[in-house]
């Protein structure tokens, strides 16, 4: 029987047993090349500052990017949910794009700043200003740890929350922007470790990072970023599944757990 619920309804703790196999292969599709002038964005996660972020925005500017941003997003110490979030990313982005005169902005999201930054995406009017989106490690999906009192936020960070069903309803959530999803199989903060992959992203790509802080500052992670931003052909074996092919794993895991 097919399961119509959103993927945030339906994640089972179980089904990220199978995940750790990816980080020693991967997967990949590639994206059109295209210029380093696009403004970059970088959202930063909980507990952090823009600080956090210090090492991407080095590497980037290191590889030749000529418009880094940083963004802060203030309080993240769980106090406030992920819509007063998402407007203060959206009126620092219309400010970095009316400074730059760019028409368009790539963003990078890290942990929470994924989820705001897609959140932005979806009901911020930002994929009609977005030209790709990087999610690292970022709670898309929900996560365990959302089921523990982090004040208001657990609210939203809870699987099959409200606000996460209502994101998965979307039948065309990105438009044009190209969405890449990056995550480790060893990340004990965003579990189970498939709420980290967006559907209908254009890359997935599992890491050896070693934890969740390692997202943002594996030297690995920073080149894919680099690659995902720049619009690098990502070149693969053919026995490395394709993000479609992903997808369906995960969705089939789940049906197959769910029906035991």
């Amino acid at each position: 029987m097919d399961d119509r619920r959103p993927l945030s309804a339906r994640l089972d703790r179980r089904s990220s047993l199978w995940l750790p196999c990816l980080a020693a292969l991967g997967c990949r599709r590639g994206i059109p090349t295209d210029g380093r002038d696009t403004p970059v964005v970088l959202a930063h996660g909980m507990f952090a500052d823009r600080s956090a972020m210090n090492p991407i925005a080095s590497h980037l500017r290191q590889q030749g990017f000529t418009s880094v941003h940083f963004v802060d997003l203030s309080p993240v110490d769980g106090t406030t949910r992920v819509a007063p979030l998402a407007a203060q990313l959206d009126t620092q982005i219309r400010a970095i794009l009316a400074r730059t005169a760019a028409p368009k902005v790539d963003v990078v999201g890290y942990s929470l700043g994924a989820l705001v930054a897609r959140y932005w995406l979806q009901r911020s009017g930002g994929k009609l200003v977005a030209r790709r989106f990087v999610s690292l490690a970022g709670p898309q999906h929900g996560a365990l740890g959302g089921v523990l009192p982090v004040r208001e936020l657990a609210r939203d960070l809870r699987p099959a929350s409200d606000l996460l069903i209502d994101l998965d309803r979307d039948r065309d959530p990105w438009g044009s922007v190209e969405v890449a999803s990056f995550f480790s199989p060893f990340d004990v903060v965003i579990l189970p470790t498939e709420t980290a992959i967006l559907q209908r992203s254009r890359v997935i790509h599992a890491f050896l990072a070693p934890s969740h802080h390692h997202m943002s500052t594996d030297a690995h992670v920073l080149r894919a970023i680099e690659s995902a931003l720049s619009g690098s052909s990502m070149t693969i074996p053919r026995t490395i599944p394709t993000a479609r092919q992903l997808e369906e794993r995960v969705e089939r895991a789940i049906r197959e757990r769910l029906h035991r």
